[in-house]
């Protein structure tokens, strides 16, 4: 038998790194703090585009629901709900979908939507034929 030698040790050949393989709920968590601070810098508050009523939301980042960070799609595109409050007092659920790069961190934000205000559901989530979808209160 051959005894390993102390010393360096050889490199090993990189393979390309799958996304999914990368992939993990606190890489995703952290992207996305990164992000909320990198926006808030360029203009002092985090601000996001109510689809509903139309108004730009200022938000400050209050807690990112950990136990809900899940990937939705095999390449590691991931869903974050995260909790903010409003620059005018209201507490606003915020859902995130994420694309990462290959090495698991935030790509790319696809989409953010304002889910509730002040624990007031706009829709909901329903697990159907293996995905989940959307669905409209009414």
């Amino acid at each position: 038998k051959a005894k390993a030698k102390a010393g360096k040790a050889k490199p090993k050949a990189k393979k390309k790194a799958d996304k999914g393989a990368q992939w993990s709920p606190e890489k995703v968590e952290k992207s996305l703090i990164e992000f909320v601070k990198t926006e808030k810098a360029k203009g002092g508050m985090f601000t996001v585009n109510d689809d509903v009523t139309k108004l730009d939301r200022k938000l400050e980042l209050e807690k990112i629901h950990s136990d809900k960070i899940v990937r939705i799609e095999e390449n590691g595109r991931s869903f974050v709900c995260a909790d903010f409050k409003d620059s005018n007092g209201e507490k606003v659920d915020v859902d995130f979908f994420i694309s990462p790069t290959e090495t698991g961190e935030l790509k790319n934000i696809d989409k953010i939507r304002v889910h509730k205000i002040n624990g007031l559901a706009r829709y909901d989530w329903e697990f159907k034929n293996g995905q989940w979808v959307e669905v409209v209160k009414k």
